[in-house]
């Protein structure tokens, strides 16, 4: 316990000492104050303990002064990033929802209100909790379970017609005793859709639209794990495609090639799977088809062929057939496969001949519909060539090759756009490029035909030039075969003296002069001499030479 009466005498001797101080050392009113005190001494006490509570609540009244003077930087720090952090939250890219412990939304951004298509009055009602809030988190919500655990979680959502698909993931804040729950939003409709296109071509042909290879031998394996199971395969060959692209683009082979496909779609049940497995092959699985089922349906992609061809006879369609079937598992699906692929290759050597014969012949009707000669015109040409070639000593045998080659020998062109081949100016250098392509694109088409395989070489190389600047090799000089010279002296003549719509026909003396300004450069210059003496000899009026007796020159 405090002496409290020890305290007033102490509080005494200091008051007499502040006494003197204040009344000039006089004594007798220092005495009186001091006997007053001294029988008062609680007096004494009060002002001490004034004094001590004074000096207390001025030291606390500074100190909260200079705190409040301290806080007043951090209160300004605090108010700005709570601006930035409802600036980032107001404009973020992303949705996000705010919802307090109880489920429901209290706050969403810009981003969230566009992605639903409402206002927020509308979402803080609540009509769009059970959609942004799956089962998993609302349990999540109820039960404080730890975040690792939850998985976010991918919700579908139907706004102008379409479907988005939002991906979810709740986030707990710990603002007081209870958590708020921020819902983060992204939208992957974009990326869900292109995973989805990625998976589609993964297992199906991007030209046609049927399965792939890789879904097929999915499937082969799948038939192959089940018991007992009856299975049929066809494998479908379509013929001369090659050639098709080759000649007249891999456009038209791909247009053929959708063509196929839906003859084969057409023809088969829901059940069936036709897949495209190769550039030129199709495969249709049948699962639990016997071999009448199979046999069935062959003889219906025949019937779907041969219609097709005779409603488009301009590009007709020829495909080879081979097939086997297995009555529950007595035969592997790769043994059944094998067995329908030799079946396949047997007709198809019976087919390919036949089948690129009428694809030459279907583009040869095609190059003669293009072609500005008519067949009388035609037949005068080679008339031309071929007494021309007698006239310098040709060998019959050359001779009958060379009137094929007067025919024949721009059949590549059957490839080439018409607007190139029609033009009525000079071409430009890209498209003389493609018309370039002619030798070689009749060069393959004359490897493909029994009839025109003699004269291959010689369509490959009538465009060579003497002086080595033709195409499309290069070549010069004799290099270049002397048919080739005698045909592309003569074509020139012919070309040059006949009618052409895109400019005017040049008489036989002018002809004459344009041979000879191109001697030794385009043309060999022994044999324009040669021609145009052949002309004036006559038979550029009657065509009636008698066959040189003279040794062949050297050509």
């Amino acid at each position: 316990m405090v002496n409290m009466k020890g305290l007033g005498y102490a509080g005494v001797t200091i008051a007499v000492f502040s006494c003197l101080v204040l009344a000039k050392h006089d004594i007798a009113l220092v005495n009186n104050i001091y006997h007053w005190l001294q029988n008062n001494w609680w007096v004494t006490v009060l002002l001490i303990m004034s004094c001590l509570s004074g000096l207390f609540l001025g030291y606390q009244w500074g100190n909260a002064a200079n705190r409040r003077q301290k806080l007043k930087p951090v209160q300004g720090e605090l108010q700005g990033e709570q601006l930035l952090l409802n600036t980032l939250f107001n404009n973020a890219l992303s949705p996000v929802f705010v919802f307090e412990h109880d489920g429901r939304c209290v706050d969403a951004n810009r981003a969230a209100l566009e992605f639903l298509g409402c206002e927020k009055q509308e979402l803080l009602a609540g009509s769009y909790n059970d959609l942004l809030l799956p089962a998993g988190f609302k349990l999540y919500m109820l039960q404080q379970e730890n975040l690792a655990d939850l998985e976010p979680v991918e919700i579908d959502y139907p706004a102008g017609g379409k479907v988005k698909t939002m991906l979810l993931n709740i986030i707990p804040v710990k603002l007081t005793e209870k958590n708020v729950y921020y819902v983060f939003g992204q939208e992957i409709t974009h990326y869900k859709n292109q995973l989805e296109q990625l998976r589609s071509l993964s297992l199906h042909d991007p030209v046609t639209g049927l399965y792939n290879r890789t879904y097929f031998e999915q499937e082969m394996r799948r038939m192959e794990a089940g018991r007992n199971v009856s299975a049929g395969i066809i494998l479908c060959d379509l013929d001369g495609l090659k050639l098709i692209n080759d000649t007249l683009g891999h456009d038209q082979g791909d247009t053929l090639i959708i063509v196929a496909a839906d003859i084969l779609k057409n023809c088969f049940r829901g059940d069936d799977m036709v897949a495209r497995i190769g550039g030129d092959e199709f495969a249709i699985l049948l699962p639990n088809g016997d071999i009448e089922v199979v046999e069935r349906a062959s003889r219906r992609i025949k019937a779907a062929v041969a219609k097709h061809n005779t409603a488009n006879p301009d590009l007709p369609l020829s495909i080879s057939i081979g097939f086997a079937a297995r009555r529950g598992a007595s035969k592997k699906m790769i043994d059944l496969y094998k067995e329908a692929d030799n079946n396949m290759y047997r007709e198809k050597l019976h087919h390919s001949q036949h089948a690129r014969g009428t694809i030459v012949q279907t583009l040869l009707a095609t190059m003669k519909a293009k072609d500005f000669a008519t067949t009388e015109q035609m037949t005068r040409f080679k008339e031309l060539v071929s007494l021309f070639a007698v006239s310098v000593g040709l060998p019959e045998s050359s001779v009958a090759g060379l009137k094929m080659l007067a025919q024949f020998c721009d059949i590549g062109k059957v490839g080439l756009p018409e607007d190139i081949i029609f033009k009525p100016g000079p071409l430009n250098p890209d498209e003389m490029a493609q018309m370039r392509r002619h030798c070689e694109i009749g060069h393959r088409l004359a490897l493909s035909t029994p009839d025109l395989m003699p004269i291959a070489d010689w369509i490959l190389k009538h465009h060579e030039w003497w002086d080595g600047t033709g195409y499309p090799l290069g070549l010069k000089g004799k290099e270049i075969p002397v048919e080739c010279r005698i045909l592309s002296i003569a074509c020139a003549y012919n070309a040059m003296v006949s009618y052409r719509p895109y400019r005017k026909t040049l008489s036989h003396e002018q002809a004459c002069a344009e041979l000879e300004k191109y001697a030794g450069i385009q043309f060999d210059p022994q044999l324009v001499t040669c021609f145009i003496e052949f002309l004036e000899a006559g038979a550029k009026k009657n065509l009636q030479i008698k066959k040189n007796t003279q040794p062949l020159p050297q050509l």
